[in-house]
């Protein structure tokens, strides 16, 4: 259902603004909007006028608080609880105590945590170089031999290999006969190699090499000016410390983390209330002694306001209360109330939006028919089964993620509808649970397909009628006669209709009579109504019950998927083979179906039932509160 709401304006003196804003955060129940400005007396408050430059203060707030989130980023949530100073749960905090907390947080944290951003860059640049270092410092054992020479890294792409005597030859020219060049594998497509030269030889091999498209290897900054093998001992060296050194000061902000985390965390939180108080405030209006504000309650938490107003404020602020009205729905917040069981049916609804206020919240007939059409179509007990499972395993993974833990709730229930239904159809992985004696208790739908596929039409009647009959109640509630007339004049039609096809199909004898006479009432009342198009949209909606067909289709199909990967596995020769080639059967099947129920049994509800009476484009209640608070 719809919370009914009331909408309250506050009143009051302008120097207790400041009061009510905090009294209202901490009660945390009033949907807050913008007063309109009528009277050109009033005016917007921008920012409350009790410091000299409050904008100057909001930025300060902001500047602070991104401050405290990159502080926390710094530090990781600690494994134990982490401490919070006393101090920060005194209702009267001031500004200065704050930024000296953040600022003795900040000398902490800051310098071991750029420290490991440092260690960590240069770490990963020394890996970017390891498979370098890997090739080319068992090398230098043979390469630091060669006295009075200069060593050299390059690399040799494999495919070029063929030139290596070439190189070697045309090395020789340049050095007159004095080099020495080792090689090794660096990776599958390279080689690496460290070349002796003499050092007036350098500019020459560096512009042969350059002609030739060879590859010098460049060392990190830092290292280009130190001999190639001091370098590379360097870098192994350096390599192997720093992990070491990136855990102490992990350990260091580690003990950081049990020190500051809660703290910051707190500050953080207080300094995002006051911001938003800032920002709400922007919503009252004042005059040149007043202010006003205006607001949102359900109307079981006005009692709640009233007294905590009244008791905090001494009567000095006043209320004025008034119930919304139907002009008002585009305006008046939503907020769903549903009992626990279909509460978690409401992130569906949501997917499509809110309804708007004053109307009908589905959810309750869709945690009603969902699961319904959801077992009609998986039908299986060891798949509704392996599905209740799997949502209690998700249900648990994803405790922390509302939206997961409400459906996989739905898929827990739709998991126990799928089990019962299997056992009306006596299925169990498909016609396996036939071999172990197990019999249907309702019908075989593999065998029963015209049965089944009046069951699924009956189905979508009622809830097609049910949809009609829904907007026949808003319409009748909110006043609208020609409205809730057609809604009446579509169910009796339709009832028409089913009479006459009872009649037709031997069901029904006296459905020719009744039939006729609901048409005859009907159809005229229709086009009285609706206009020429009435008739039309009763076509539609016979088109609407037809759909429901689908609930019979899809459910049949996946009971053949069963019985194939059955009867494959069962005409293999080998019993683990078979076994083996079922299960991966039935695996896609059990994907496939919990897959088509869902979007199906969705698509029935989106399209087929919400069209006949839902109104979306509610406005979410979302309360002005503190951080932390549940909404009750």
């Amino acid at each position: 259902m719809i919370t009914p709401m009331v909408k309250v304006t506050f009143m009051g003196p302008k120097g207790h603004l400041m009061e009510v804003m905090d009294l209202l955060h901490s009660l945390g129940v009033v949907h807050l909007e913008p007063y309109p400005i009528e009277d050109p007396r009033l005016s917007y408050i921008r920012i409350p006028s009790d410091e000299k430059s409050r904008e100057e203060l909001l930025k300060k707030l902001d500047s602070l608080h991104e401050k405290v989130g990159s502080l926390l980023v710094a530090l990781k949530k600690p494994s134990e609880p982490s401490t919070v100073s006393a101090w920060l749960f005194d209702h009267n905090i001031s500004r200065a105590d704050i930024e000296g907390s953040v600022s003795r947080a900040e000398d902490q944290i800051t310098p071991p945590y750029d420290h490991i951003m440092e260690l960590r860059n240069e770490l990963s640049l020394l890996k970017r170089y390891e498979r370098v270092l890997a090739a080319l410092y068992p090398l230098l054992d043979d390469a630091i031999e060669v006295q009075h020479l200069e060593l050299m890294g390059i690399i040799v792409e494999k495919k070029r290999v063929a030139v290596l005597p070439l190189l070697e030859k045309e090395l020789s020219r340049i050095t007159e006969g004095r080099f020495r060049l080792f090689t090794r594998d660096m990776d599958r497509d390279n080689l690496a190699a460290i070349l002796a030269y003499p050092g007036e030889s350098e500019p020459m091999i560096r512009t042969f090499f350059s002609e030739e498209s060879i590859a010098e290897i460049r060392l990190p900054a830092g290292y280009e000016d130190k001999p190639l093998a001091t370098t590379l001992r360097l870098l192994m060296k350096r390599q192997r410390e720093l992990p070491k050194l990136i855990a102490k000061l992990g350990e260091e902000l580690e003990d950081l983390s049990l020190r500051w985390y809660g703290t910051l965390t707190r500050i953080r939180m207080i300094l995002r209330e006051r911001i938003d108080e800032f920002a709400t405030m922007s919503m009252s209006a004042q005059s040149r002694h007043a202010f006003f504000l205006r607001g949102w309650v359900p109307e079981e938490k006005l009692h709640m306001v009233f007294e905590s107003v009244n008791s905090s404020l001494e009567n000095i602020v006043q209320m004025e209360v008034v119930p919304a009205r139907f002009h008002e729905r585009d305006h008046v917040p939503v907020q769903l109330k549903n009992s626990p069981f279909a509460k978690v049916f409401e992130p569906l609804v949501g997917i499509v939006a809110l309804p708007k206020y004053g109307t009908l919240d589905p959810t309750p007939y869709m945690a009603v028919f969902f699961p319904i059409f959801f077992g009609f179509i998986l039908g299986d007990i060891a798949y509704g089964m392996g599905l209740f499972a799997l949502s209690i395993w998700l249900h648990r993974r994803f405790a922390e993620n509302p939206f997961i833990r409400s459906v996989s709730v739905v898929f827990m229930i739709s998991g126990i509808s799928a089990t019962i239904f299997g056992l009306f159809f006596g299925e169990f992985f498909g016609d396996l649970g036939e071999h172990w004696g197990l019999h249907p208790l309702l019908m075989d739908r593999a065998h029963l397909f015209l049965p089944l596929l009046f069951i699924a039409i009956g189905m979508g009647f009622v809830h097609v009628i049910l949809g009609f009959f829904l907007n026949m109640v808003i319409s009748i509630r909110h006043g609208h006669r020609r409205h809730w007339i057609a809604s009446l004049a579509s169910m009796a039609s339709l009832c028409g209709f089913a009479a006459v096809i009872g009649h037709a199909t031997g069901y029904f004898p006296m459905g020719d009579l009744l039939g006729g006479f609901l048409l005859l009432l009907g159809v005229p009342a229709l086009i009285l109504s609706e206009g020429f198009m009435g008739p039309l949209e009763l076509l539609k909606s016979c088109g609407n019950i037809l759909s429901y067909a689908r609930l019979m289709a899809i459910g049949v199909s996946s009971v053949i998927l069963a019985q194939v990967a059955n009867t494959i596995g069962g005409i293999l020769g080998s019993l683990a083979v078979g076994i083996m080639v079922a299960l991966i059967f039935h695996g896609m099947n059990f994907v496939l179906g919990v897959f088509s129920p869902t979007i199906h049994s969705l698509r029935l509800h989106y399209v087929e039932f919400f069209s006949k009476f839902f109104q979306p484009g509610g406005k979410p209640y979302e309360p002005f509160r503190r951080y932390g608070m549940p909404w009750g």
